[in-house]
């Protein structure tokens, strides 16, 4: 790491530590990950950071193992806690067809704001391979009291169809849950789901981990993923006792402050709001969109934005607020995710491809987005990428994202908003706040409380100016 970039192509990857007063420097873990390249020696090597020069350099040794296009991704840590990645591509040739090597390309960014605690486990989740309908995953868990460190799980997670039909399938199920079960019965359906994908995604290593390393040792989990597709907040571990019988747990975003965050720049731990805005078209059929702006006006300087296409594209242009909430209806395409819309008023959507160009002005406030509308967390790939609503606004340099997975109950909607906001005021962080929230609305009749997915530091506090 060097005081000034050594290219002008490097100079949009400046990078910020927290350095304690008095230091020369600090300490900073570099950890590997290679697209079909075998590491020699350790994933990971410890880099000090000076205050006043460049650092020395660190080198990793990889022998590819096939030919192509491969990914190779850097992530760094401090003081254990995730402060981004940077990932950058490479051409693997027969050494005959070798010739002179050519400048990298680089995408990514490394920062930290200040010293903040990190969460008891980050799992980072990296695609390895993706061809076609093939895919493959690893699993990475760093929680050092627990004596995880950058543990990778050497079984892979291997899709060998695209998991696009079957995870709409769920949620279109899960949806569909509350009107069709019985109160005695929706309960049991809900917990063979979570057991199930427990069973499906969670490989064997990685199961016996979460036994013995993981369960009730650890408060708050962050996901860092490179996959769109895994419902972690249903899943519910289950395991093997002594006698031969099996026991469940809880699911994940009961028994945990659950959040997932989009590998790259790190989430804040530090967010002030001074005042919102919300978007609300009061003339939809949810009859508590009313109530749910009462509710945020009387608590905080809030900004009513007209629920009208043109509007809302220009208030995304100049932004000038730290908070935006959407309380309307929403949907996901699965075949066009530039398609996905939240509904506004005279049949007018804004799409997540409005996201863009001046339309991403309003995230040089960094603002929390919470978009409490159906269907407004779920992601698939696009072109370039994964195609969210989370990723366009966290992309767009939003400081967290909440949304749901799939339709959700208004009445409980509104309940869930209502909790998590009176969380934040009372202090809480935002996992605790969302994960107290659920809780709040969770009943015997309905999945509403499951829906919801939160991009964020768990651990992330709010401060209303």
């Amino acid at each position: 790491m060097t005081q000034e970039p050594t290219q002008e192509e490097f100079a949009a990857h400046r990078m910020k530590f927290y350095v304690p007063s008095g230091e020369a420097g600090i300490m900073v873990d570099v950890l590997l990950t290679a697209e079909d390249f075998e590491i020699v020696g350790e994933e990971y090597q410890m880099l000090f950071v000076p205050v006043e020069k460049d650092s020395e350099p660190i080198v990793f040794t990889l022998i590819p193992q096939a030919i192509g296009i491969k990914k190779i991704k850097v992530e760094f840590f401090q003081d254990n806690k995730y402060i981004g990645g940077i990932t950058t591509t490479t051409r693997v040739v027969m050494p005959e067809e070798a010739s002179d090597a050519n400048p990298v390309r680089m995408n990514g960014v490394v920062k930290v704001e200040g010293k903040s605690l990190p969460p008891d486990l980050t799992i980072l989740i990296t695609e390895r391979e993706r061809s076609g309908d093939f895919m493959r995953y690893q699993f990475k868990l760093h929680s050092p009291q627990n004596g995880l460190f950058y543990r990778n799980i050497t079984e892979e997670l291997v899709f060998h169809g695209s998991p696009t039909k079957w995870i709409e399938g769920l949620y279109d199920e899960l949806a569909s849950l509350s009107q069709n079960e019985g109160t005695s019965t929706l309960p049991e359906t809900l917990r063979t789901i979570g057991v199930d994908l427990f069973e499906k995604l969670f490989p064997k290593e990685l199961k016996d981990i979460w036994h013995k390393n993981i369960s009730g040792k650890v408060k708050h989990i962050m996901i860092i993923s490179d996959e769109p597709w895994i419902p972690w907040e249903v899943i519910r571990p289950s395991y093997e006792m002594e006698g031969g019988d099996f026991a469940e747990e809880n699911f994940l975003c009961e028994d945990y402050q659950l959040t997932r965050w989009i590998a790259g720049p790190p989430p804040p731990c530090q967010l002030e709001i001074e005042r919102g805005a919300v978007v609300a078209p009061l003339a939809s059929n949810l009859p508590n969109v009313a109530r749910e702006v009462a509710f945020l006006t009387s608590r905080f300087r809030i900004l009513g934005i007209t629920p009208q296409l043109e509007i809302v594209r220009d208030f995304l242009k100049t932004g000038g607020v730290q908070l935006i909430h959407f309380a309307c209806h929403g949907s996901f395409d699965p075949e066009e995710h530039e398609q996905s819309a939240i509904y506004l008023e005279d049949g007018k959507r804004l799409l997540s491809r409005d996201i863009a160009g001046e339309r991403r002005n309003f995230g040089r406030d960094k603002p929390f987005v919470f978009i409490n509308a159906c269907q407004t967390a779920r992601a698939d790939f696009s072109l370039v990428g994964i195609g969210s609503w989370a990723d366009k606004f966290i992309n767009s340099q939003a400081s967290g994202f909440l949304g749901s997975s799939w339709e959700v109950n208004d009445e409980l909607a509104y309940q869930f908003s209502q909790a998590f906001y009176r969380g934040l005021l009372e202090g809480q962080s935002i996992g605790e706040a969302v994960q107290k929230a659920r809780l709040l609305i969770k009943n015997d009749y309905d999945s509403t409380w499951l829906a919801y997915c939160v991009y964020a530091d768990p651990l992330a506090r709010i401060t209303f100016l």
